[in-house]
């Protein structure tokens, strides 16, 4: 895997357009593609005929007699416009994970476009499945992978002028690249889960770490997403606090929902350099319980989302007084009480100085430290019986 890497990085950093691509990338390649477009309209000829070959080989779409590209174009990435009507969509994702919740929002916008392609270069991730399980009739996206945008591209450039032929063949080596990138850093559950935690590039002067954290936690979300699919109704990339309003002091809350119990709201992020996974459940109209995990740090966490405001230290006292927490041993609140954490992890629960870390005052933590001898595969278990607890304390009337 290192030679492998090494000969990536060695292509990647002999290509301008990898260089180029570094300030955007998720805009830099919507761009190049209508630059490539542009040359087909301004052009013609057989730079038109290859760029019609590129949109039906790789996308399969045929380009209508007249048409026009628009950039963010109502949010759209990339869309194709013909007779007055949205007929071409294109959303790109390089950097960040595709979210069905988006996705959805983006189809309704567009009901009469005949085509909607979403370009990954993760070829795994959350929603990729429920995506995919949508009847050929009802399928709202087809997914494309980077490796074979990167196909069409080589096929078609010796149809352009010289010059423009040597930056689409380049553009096309270095999108190849980092597909084959993404399939180095390819993980397997009986691996270990300090793995995520290793920076591929050890100076980082390619700036892609934080693809291989992102990407890297991505998948962790989607291996324990299917776990979590036989314990309750798991609903993934829709944050629940994507359903708050505003209080009258203007704080957050959640609404009052039907979801709970059953609902486990999963998602993955990216913060302070870390990748992270989390799961929540709603366990009654007051708070949240659930599992965060980032770096080593395997977190039991609660989030209180009743109304009106409060400090960090009352929600700690509302939280010591909650049978439901008490019952499971979720958090400890002193030297005679322990937090339970699942088996296979065997860690003793570790604090901060203070008995409770936090974000914000709703947000309150503790957590047991992950050893270099936890696999993969000892998380996503730990994750499903502490979803079980969870859901076990909400049953409780």
């Amino acid at each position: 895997m290192k030679k492998e890497l090494e000969l990536i990085s060695k292509n990647l950093k002999s290509s301008p357009m990898f260089h180029l691509s570094l300030s955007s990338k998720e805009l830099f390649h919507s761009n190049f593609l209508s630059w490539i477009s542009n040359l087909a309209k301004e052009n013609g000829g057989k730079e038109y005929e290859a760029f019609k070959n590129i949109m039906k080989n790789c996308f399969g779409y045929d380009l209508p007699e007249k048409w026009e590209v628009k950039r963010e174009y109502k949010n759209l990435d990339f869309c194709i416009i013909a007779d007055d009507n949205i007929a071409f969509v294109l959303e790109n994702k390089v950097k960040s994970m595709p979210r069905k919740e988006q996705l959805d929002e983006y189809a309704e916008k567009t009901p009469s476009c005949k085509k909607r392609i979403l370009l990954s270069l993760a070829t795994d991730f959350p929603c990729k499945e429920e995506l995919e399980k949508e009847s050929e009739e009802k399928r709202k996206w087809e997914i494309i992978d980077y490796k074979r945008y990167s196909k069409a591209l080589q096929a078609n450039s010796q149809y352009f002028q010289s010059y423009h032929a040597d930056i689409i063949r380049d553009y096309s080596m270095y999108i190849e690249q980092l597909h084959n990138l993404t399939e180095e850093w390819a993980l397997h559950t009986d691996k270990l889960y300090k793995l995520l935690l290793e920076s591929p590039f050890e100076n980082d002067d390619l700036r892609l770490n934080d693809l291989y954290f992102k990407l890297s936690y991505s998948w962790l979300t989607q291996e324990i997403k299917k776990s979590l699919s036989n314990e309750g109704n798991v609903k993934y990339g829709v944050y629940i606090d994507g359903i708050k309003e505003k209080s009258e002091d203007n704080k957050s809350i959640y609404k009052e929902v039907e979801h709970g119990g059953n609902d486990i709201f999963v998602n993955e992020g990216f913060t302070r350099g870390q990748g992270f996974f989390e799961f929540k459940i709603k366990v009654t109209e007051e708070y949240c319980l659930g599992i965060q995990i980032q770096g080593r740090q395997y977190r039991h966490l609660i989030e209180w989302i009743k109304s009106g405001s409060q400090n960090h230290d009352k929600y700690w006292n509302d939280t010591q007084n909650e049978a439901r927490v008490n019952d499971i041993s979720f958090l400890s609140f002193d030297e005679n009480t322990k937090a339970r954490y699942p088996e296979c992890l065997q860690r003793e629960s570790k604090r901060a100085s203070k008995l409770y870390c936090k974000y914000g005052d709703r947000f309150l933590y503790q957590y047991a430290t992950i050893t270099d001898d936890t696999t993969i595969e000892q998380m996503i278990n730990a994750v499903v019986i502490d979803a079980r607890r969870i859901i076990d304390a909400y049953k409780q009337k």
